[in-house]
């Protein structure tokens, strides 16, 4: 999606297309980036897809890999529970990437009052 808009993508002939999921743009710190898809049927050619879904164990914490944060790299994301990450996707809508907001780090603001 772009500006609200979803955009046609003309994958190249034969191609293996794979989606990255909301864990991986996690782990890798928002250098790979999940993101919001749909499937549309094209009713001239036949196509296969297969859904396959990997995710940690519930009681798992997630966070950007030590590896990705090193030497100053700032990191973007809150470590948190999987568990508590999935019921936050799962109660929202099915529409946009709004659960994202709650693990992402809130920069602070110049405006804002220190908090003592």
């Amino acid at each position: 999606m772009k500006d609200d808009n979803w955009v046609p993508v003309t994958p190249l002939p034969d191609s293996f297309i794979v989606n990255i999921g909301d864990a991986i743009e996690i782990l890798s710190n928002g250098k790979y980036k999940s993101i919001n898809h749909r499937g549309t049927v094209n009713p001239e050619k036949e196509r296969l897809s297969i859904a396959s879904f990997q995710s940690p164990r519930s009681d798992a914490d997630i966070s950007p890999l030590p590896e990705l944060v090193r030497d100053g790299v700032e990191v973007y994301y809150n470590n948190m529970n999987y568990g508590q990450f999935l019921n936050l996707y799962l109660s929202g809508k099915l529409a946009g990437k709004g659960h994202m907001q709650f693990i992402k780090r809130q920069k602070p603001s110049i405006t804002q009052p220190f908090l003592s």
